[in-house]
């Protein structure tokens, strides 16, 4: 019995050194990827003159999907004869962030002009739009396509 009486408050201060950690925290700290979400482009310029909306109909028309698991979709509008818009198709594919800001996009093989494409967005600072800035023609000229999330 002297045994257990000397064992039972050694056991209880055991436990009491043995108690969580300072280090334990219940909190996970997640970061979203900024690029995850629904997008549609606003605005488009070429060497910084905006495009008028009716030439660029299409492009404004669609939007992008960017899930969370490393699909993505985007939906790409036509025009009829008269001038209306239809959704020709839709594009699926893969994305990654592919670090320093780049972002590396495949489209399914199934489709007959399947691309795949590096883009490096910049955010706002409350990731509420992004921009990518292209320069074509050996730096002719330069294009910015805005997109607003949804």
């Amino acid at each position: 019995m002297k045994k257990v009486l000397f064992f039972l408050p050694m056991l209880m201060i055991g436990l009491l050194f043995t108690s969580c950690s300072s280090d334990d925290n219940d909190s996970t700290t997640t970061t979203t990827d900024p690029i995850i979400g629904t997008w549609k482009q606003t605005s488009e310029t070429k060497n910084g003159v905006e495009i008028p909306a009716n030439v660029i109909a299409e492009e404004l028309a669609g939007k992008t999907i960017f899930n969370a698991d490393g699909t993505c979709m985007v939906e790409d509008y036509e025009t009829k004869p008269d001038g209306t818009l239809f959704l020709d198709r839709t594009i699926t594919g893969v994305w990654k962030n592919s670090g320093n800001g780049l972002y590396t996009i495949i489209e399914d093989s199934n489709i007959e002009d399947s691309e795949t494409y590096t883009m490096n967005p910049s955010f706002s600072s409350d990731n509420k739009t992004y921009t990518i800035t292209e320069i074509e023609n050996g730096g002719s000229y330069t294009f910015v396509a805005t997109f607003t999330r949804q």
